[in-house]
């Protein structure tokens, strides 16, 4: 009985780290297997493979992301509370007024 060893490759470029992934496999065949078949058949499966692996990392980002704009979120909805309040208190027209006029002496000012 003839067996044959082929060794199948694939390299995958990462374009934003600039990094290379190589995913390999050692097939034997036996007789009366096609060399080539059986090579493309596995060359296929390994992209595949790579493919998948492309996926769950860039959803892992999207869901870091994710969690980092929930953060900015609440953050906003607490400053928006904040604001409101100051509204109601009259804080914030008292605030718009000094900001103003402290732009209009600047304005006004000549060393």
């Amino acid at each position: 009985m003839k067996v044959t060893e082929i060794y199948v490759e694939r390299l995958l470029s990462d374009p934003i780290s600039y990094s290379n992934r190589r995913l390999g496999v050692k097939v034997i065949i036996g007789e009366g297997e096609d060399w080539k078949e059986a090579f493309f058949k596995y060359a296929s499966e390994i992209e595949t493979l790579l493919e998948e692996a492309k996926i769950v990392k860039d959803k892992e980002q999207i869901e870091k992301r994710i969690k980092e704009l929930e953060e900015v979120k609440k953050q906003l909805q607490e400053l928006e509370k904040e604001i409101k309040m100051l509204e109601k208190k009259g804080i914030l027209t008292k605030i718009i007024e000094l900001v103003r006029k402290s732009v209009r002496e600047a304005e006004d000012y000549d060393p």
